[in-house]
């Protein structure tokens, strides 16, 4: 690469071309920018095909076995991959710096068991676009490498503010007294250094000792002796002396001298009185006695009174009613057999001709007051991408506000299980985030789908196992 590598970042490392039925082959390549601090990595790449020359077509995998120092984006694969054609498959390195090269190294090459070398190595000169030839295939690995453990390990590194590395010794034996910073995190993957004394314990500074509580410090502590149950003579020690003290006399140990007597309404057992219940004078009515009811018929009213709905009464019971116009006062000529008032056509004084139009009136769109403004609708027909072989389609997108629809007509060729960009849309129609998928069905449980992606393509995608001839979906989405 040059000095100018990033108005040119785009150079092909590898090509496989395939064009046979059922076609392995596999190359694991290291890639190496030879620089300090530069990248470094294992990349494998594997390419299949299955019937080419019936319906079916080639496809690549793409994966990082070591990766250190490049972005995964930096390695692309494009490729063109279609039934009964070559199908062919090129790898790009990008570079992201000026003077950034790369050495490519062939660790390993063949097809099941079998070296060989139908990947080839190439030296184009750097380009502006992956553009060496049609594509309508792209894949992008973003697998990480990955170390599952290592046997033997010098250091651990920390990075401080200014990132730099400073190797770390973790040791296994115990350490008296308190550490100026300790290791914390809160996501489990980013660690850092936290200082012990901003820690707090709760009522850490009022419990006193682990050991005892102050009678302060206890919640919901008694206060008084009703708090607590004299358990059968638990309070022992009271004298008579203690007692008179208290009732400031002396009570009496028995009574001998006093004559009880029962008045009415009371029993008298010994020296213990009771209340005398009963229905006759002079004893008291219990809360079960029948006579406190609610139910209490009344004796002096008639039947008719306890009727369950009011009375009604016939005209020839009404006594005192008038019998002719003449009990009736005709104040200031209300009924009077000419009076023109009482016509049917009355005419309207206090309405206007308008209103007493034969028909209801209508309005210009001018004399419509306080209307809304109208939407307006913008039309857009997207760019088409080369993603099938004999096929015509049609693609345009309608946008009101930030809700779009898209509209995809397809005739030709539509190949199965694999998601193929229809068009590509301008940066104003491209959505933030992707579209829901449209599922149209078809023909029992085979269906289309299709789906605007936030990269700014429209897609679709067919679940059958031999190509459709057509199809037709609409996709709505929002550019939020």
């Amino acid at each position: 690469m040059t000095g100018d590598a990033l108005s040119t970042p785009y150079c092909r490392l590898a090509t496989i071309e395939v064009s046979s039925d059922w076609y392995d082959q596999s190359v694991i390549l290291l890639v190496n920018t030879g620089c300090v601090g530069g990248g470094f990595g294992i990349i494998k790449l594997s390419v299949r095909s299955n019937q080419i020359s019936n319906t079916e077509n080639a496809y690549c995998e793409f994966s990082w076995l070591v990766r250190r120092g490049f972005d995964p984006n930096q390695f692309i694969v494009k490729g063109y991959s279609a039934s009964k054609t070559t199908n062919y498959f090129d790898i790009y390195f990008k570079a992201t710096g000026v003077y950034q090269g790369i050495t490519v190294t062939v660790l390993s090459s063949g097809s099941r068991g079998n070296i060989s070398f139908d990947w080839k190595l190439t030296n184009d000169e750097p380009r502006a676009a992956m553009d060496l030839r049609t594509y309508n295939y792209e894949l992008v690995s973003s697998d990480e490498g990955v170390v599952d453990y290592a046997s033997t390990a010098n250091h651990l590194y920390n990075i401080d503010g200014s990132n730099t590395k400073h190797p770390m010794t973790f040791n296994w034996r115990g350490k008296d007294g308190q550490p100026t910073w300790l290791w914390g995190g809160e996501d489990g993957s980013n660690m850092y250094v936290y200082n012990p004394s901003n820690f707090s314990v709760n009522y850490a500074n009022s419990a006193g000792s682990a050991n005892s509580v102050a009678w302060g410090n206890v919640s919901g502590r008694p206060t008084a002796l009703s708090s607590f149950t004299n358990d059968k003579g638990y309070i022992t020690g009271i004298t008579k002396a203690m007692v008179t003290g208290a009732l400031g006399y002396t009570p009496p140990t028995s009574d001998t001298n006093t004559t009880y007597s029962a008045s009415t309404g009371l029993n008298l057992s010994g020296t213990s009185f009771s209340v005398k219940y009963g229905s006759t004078e002079g004893t008291a009515c219990q809360g079960n006695d029948s006579r406190l009811s609610n139910s209490r018929p009344a004796s002096d009213v008639y039947a008719w009174a306890k009727a369950s709905s009011k009375p009604s009464y016939s005209w020839s019971e009404i006594s005192g009613r008038p019998t002719a116009l003449s009990s009736f006062t005709n104040d200031r000529g209300f009924i009077t057999g000419s009076d023109s008032r009482l016509t049917n056509a009355r005419p309207a004084s206090d309405v206007y001709s308008w209103a007493k139009a034969s028909s209801k009136p209508s309005y210009t769109w001018t004399e419509i007051s306080n209307k809304p403004d109208m939407p307006s609708i913008s039309k857009y027909t997207p760019t088409r991408t080369n993603w099938t072989i004999n096929s015509e389609y049609n693609c345009v997108v309608y946008r009101i506000g930030d809700f779009c629809l898209a509209v995809v007509a397809v005739t030709g060729t539509i190949y199965p299980r694999q998601w193929l960009p229809a068009a590509q849309l301008s940066k104003d129609f491209t959505p933030k985030i992707q579209s829901s998928i449209v599922v149209c069905s078809v023909s029992g449980s085979d269906h289309m789908e299709c789906m605007v992606t936030k990269d700014g393509y429209i897609k679709m995608w067919w679940s059958g196992s031999s190509p459709a001839t057509s199809a037709n979906i609409c996709v709505p989405y929002y550019m939020g």
